[in-house]
């Protein structure tokens, strides 16, 4: 094809998560094309690309019932930038219609790149293949700015941190049911601190401010900012945490981690192991910890079981 000038890369209903495992793509279709305009429309945090050497513009699209309404009102804005291409995640009808609007010369639906039970990663790869594409580096890139790395850094020296010696752990989702309850935390905490070594601290994610009756078990870190966040994963030796888009931070940074997963809302196993080999992580030694009822039925001591496994292999 043409080189295009244009594109637009439209992750409309993605979270945090699924721009994450996109995130590669500005980066490699600029390899591809040198000269090309990347686009960016996203409902996940703009963060995730404001720093992004790679994105020349992002709409960022509040993620909501009100998205559509949103997009839908971008539209003639959209029309008039004349898109050479559009790369686009989902196939409902509603989406269908609001590609087939923005009027590109080219739509790639990324669905449609590879079957439905790979990685969700090898679909985006795909979309290189019709390009033309032979070597692709699908490596997830975060780019932090240097104000949220040195309040990273301020925060280890004042807790007294060292990069690689402390295990980030995040008990919070993006759903009620990826959640863990206070009580099932501090029994983590307990059982974890059993097995790390002395020097080895555990770090909660806490940026609702809800855990201060668990200072006493573990560092607190309320970083309200997703790169900051991200910044402190980046100096983490482990990362436990529910199924949500810390896992895919961690991912980007290839941090060893244990990853605890409910199979509570999904109708069969077959499907929740379809889930997860889309979405696991693919950094070498992930481990899933898995439940068939809620998160915090969730056996400690499996947890620990992968946290040790994990240990023993450094």
């Amino acid at each position: 094809m043409e080189a295009p000038k244009k594109i637009l890369l439209c992750l409309v209903g993605d979270k945090v998560g699924d721009s994450i495992v996109a995130s590669f793509m500005p980066r490699e279709l600029k390899k591809l094309f040198p000269q090309v305009q990347v686009t960016v429309m996203s409902t996940a945090s703009p963060d995730l690309w404001q720093h992004n050497p790679h994105v020349d513009q992002i709409l960022a699209i509040p993620y909501g019932k009100g998205r559509w309404k949103k997009i839908f009102q971008l539209l003639p804005q959209l029309r008039k930038e004349h898109y050479d291409l559009l790369i686009a995640t989902g196939h409902s009808l509603k989406r269908k219609i609001c590609f087939y609007l923005i009027r590109a010369k080219q739509t790639i639906c990324v669905d449609s790149c590879a079957p439905q039970q790979v990685h969700y990663s090898q679909r985006f790869e795909g979309v290189f293949r019709r390009l033309g594409a032979t070597h692709i580096d699908s490596r997830y890139e975060l780019h932090m700015p240097d104000t949220d790395k040195q309040a990273v850094f301020s925060f280890m020296q004042t807790q007294h941190l060292v990069g690689g010696r402390f295990l980030v752990f995040n008990p919070i989702g993006a759903d009620a049911f990826r959640c863990l309850s206070i009580p099932k935390i501090s029994e983590i905490c307990t059982s974890l601190q059993q097995v790390l070594p002395a020097d080895f601290p555990i770090v909660l994610l806490d940026y609702k401010h809800q855990y201060d009756c668990l200072q006493n078990q573990c560092i607190l870190y309320r970083g309200n900012s997703l790169l900051r966040t991200a910044a402190l994963i980046e100096q983490a030796g482990y990362v436990l945490t529910v199924d949500t888009g810390i896992a895919h931070i961690a991912d980007a940074f290839e941090k060893q981690m244990t990853v605890l997963f409910s199979l509570q809302p999904f109708p069969t196993a077959e499907a929740a192991r379809a889930h997860l080999g889309r979405w696991t992580p693919r950094t070498a030694g992930t481990g899933v910890v898995c439940t068939r009822q809620q998160m915090n039925d969730i056996n400690s001591q499996y947890i620990v079981n992968g946290v040790q496994n994990l240990i023993s292999k450094r």
